[in-house]
């Protein structure tokens, strides 16, 4: 990769960090953990959720260019060679390049934009988003989690090996030689004979448990354990997580091979558990061994989960609920209008008018020498360039900037509209399009960006939404975030994560059409946050079909053994559970209208004391 990318000292910085990192002078990089050294390298530290977000960010966004360009050339094609390229009568979209769909990677450009995007983010010190959804006592203080009284005589442990049981032996096997060595006390709930008299005696050891230590195994679906670990995320203790990622499609789950949509389901159960962990700047393991050490260490030195570093083996987070991939998105997008001619290139004229689209400021005359200076006198630049003078000159100063605007005003200022318009309203959108949907005599994003009611759970091919929760939404007035998106992906986990954080009243539905872990997943963990949640929980019946796989009686127990478990634990936190869904969506409208007139008392009753 050629030094064209070098525009001052922070450029410069991080291409002597990719130049050591990259192996050959490579101008991409596609491995998730040489990303993640190379964001350690600068100092910044992200989580898997936001790496992934990064990579479809910039995959989406090329895609759409492609698409649009494809579709433009169609138009001008004449008709007979219109019928030959896309079939006649054919509706189906023009197809795109493999290669680009598969777009597993990072530029240096997105690299530097990213970089130094969160380090901004660490100066700015951004607190974690608190939901919206929250419930709070008389006196205004959050909503804990229940807890049981004690018996005097119960023991204490200083940690819970809790996770994946039979037929796993990693307690066994590894867990409780090292314990024993060390000298720490534990709980083991894996035991031979299992009997309900146990359910008290193990609530009582994770209550006075120092740290929480889960194992999600992979030999098991681990459905109860998942909905188990979300919900105990929130506990105030110290929580160690580690995940055995799935083989894939054919697995042997107790002796019978997962499909692959049943192999998405797990994989996707067991990535939103990790970034709900994440989220909380606890790291997540895949080593029980080193997940071990670490226990140990925290234990002794008395020290947090979110204080181990890279030195202890693990990679460290630091701001990771920070929203990132609509950075470059919003980039992406200014380019795209300014290049007119569909080439991926820009000229400096446009440079400085993206730049003060972008930033609201001009580029200096200095500025612009050293530009042109670094990219050998070249009269445009690429994406990645852009990416990089964004990244250099954005942040500077601009009381120690001339103002380089007067150079440009020879550019029409017919072009000027006709290019700031579209970008500035491409630029205030608030998600990508079909993931954020509000009632349609409602506005798109009302005051703060909040909104009423999330319509969580089962998607797939489920209709409850469109045929009974968004009619009596509408008829009730209010707004409702709706999830279910026929294009889903792991970029919309943090967009459904902030849409949670800002909706009052989560509903979330585990229909009898969907294995629903991951919904699972999102109803326990929010319950355990304290938030105004409501439930609709359907079992599998035995002869459970889900697209098309039919389930064995081992699956289905699995499946149904997480519902019974979020169903008694909904109970203990006094959180509503309905079969019906109409009576699940009604309940949540009345909530949401309770918790509005309760917001009205409290802004009537500031309003009186400032009287």
């Amino acid at each position: 990769m050629s030094d064209n990318f070098i525009y001052g000292d922070i450029t410069r910085e991080l291409y002597e960090i990719w130049c050591r990192v990259v192996p050959n002078g490579s101008a991409v990089v596609a491995e998730t953990q040489r990303l993640q050294s190379l964001f350690h390298q600068a100092s910044v530290y992200p989580s898997q959720s936001q790496i992934l977000e990064m990579i479809h960010c910039a995959r989406e966004r090329e895609l759409q260019l492609q698409q649009q360009q494809q579709q433009e050339e169609s138009v001008v094609m004449p008709a007979a060679s219109t019928s030959t390229a896309l079939g006649c009568g054919s509706k189906d979209p023009p197809q795109t390049d493999g290669n680009l769909q598969q777009r597993n990677f990072l530029t240096f450009g997105e690299f530097c934009l990213f970089a130094h995007e969160l380090r901004k983010s660490y100066e700015r010190e951004i607190p974690r988003p608190t939901q919206l959804s929250k419930v709070v006592d008389i006196k205004g203080n959050d909503k804990k989690m229940s807890d049981r009284k004690i018996s005097k005589s119960a023991a204490k442990y200083q940690v819970f090996l809790g996770g994946s049981c039979n037929p796993t032996t990693w307690r066994q096997d590894i867990a409780i030689p090292l314990l024993k060595t060390w000298g720490l006390t534990y709980f083991n709930p894996q035991v031979p004979q299992w009997g309900p008299e146990l359910i008290e005696k193990e609530h009582q050891a994770k209550q006075t448990a120092d740290v929480l230590f889960f194992v999600i195994d992979k030999q098991t679906r681990s459905v109860a354990t998942i909905v188990e670990a979300a919900y105990y995320t929130a506990a105030q203790k110290t929580f160690i997580l580690v995940i055995h990622a799935l083989d894939g499609p054919g697995q042997l789950i107790q002796g019978e091979p997962i499909t692959e949509r049943e192999y998405e389901d797990l994989a996707t159960g067991q990535l939103v558990l990790q970034d709900m962990v994440e989220r909380l700047g606890i790291p997540v393991f895949s080593n029980i061994r080193l997940a071990l050490d670490c226990t140990a260490k925290i234990l002794k030195e008395r020290i947090t989960v979110q204080e181990l570093g890279l030195s202890d083996g693990i990679s460290p987070l630091k701001n990771p609920h920070y929203p990132i991939g609509d950075k470059l998105i919003k980039l992406r997008d200014a380019f795209n209008a300014l290049d007119t001619s569909n080439s991926g290139e820009i000229s400096m004229a446009d440079v400085c008018m993206a730049f003060r689209i972008l930033t609201k400021r001009d580029l200096s005359v200095d500025d612009l020498k050293n530009i042109v200076a670094s990219s050998n006198e070249q009269t445009s630049v690429s994406f990645d360039q852009f990416c990089c003078i964004l990244t250099e000159f954005r942040n500077l100063p601009a009381d120690n900037q001339r103002r380089f605007w007067d150079v440009m005003a020879s550019k029409a200022a017919t072009l000027l509209y006709s290019v700031v318009s579209p970008v500035s309203r491409i630029l205030c959108r608030p998600s990508p399009k079909g993931v954020a949907r509000c009632d349609s005599s409602s506005p798109e994003v009302t005051m703060g960006g909040a909104r009423d009611i999330y319509l969580g759970g089962s998607c797939g091919s489920t209709t409850w939404r469109e045929q009974t929760a968004i009619p009596l939404l509408k008829k009730s007035g209010l707004t409702y975030f709706n999830p279910q998106t026929c294009g889903w992906s792991r970029r919309f986990i943090p967009i459904e994560a902030a849409a949670m954080d800002a909706s009052r009243v989560l509903l979330f539905v585990v229909s009898l059409e969907t294995r629903s872990l991951s919904s699972m997943a999102l109803a326990a963990h929010y319950i355990g946050l304290g938030c105004n949640v409501v439930l609709c929980i359907q079992r599998l019946p035995d002869n459970a079909e889900i697209n098309g796989d039919r389930l064995s009686a081992f699956a289905i127990k699995d499946y149904n053994r997480g519902r019974n478990y979020l169903s008694d634990l909904a109970n203990r936190e006094g959180i509503p559970v309905f079969d019906e869904i109409k009576e699940a969506v009604e309940c949540a409208i009345q909530r949401c209208h309770q918790q509005l007139v309760l917001l009205q008392n409290q802004q009537t009753q500031i309003q009186q004391q400032q009287r």
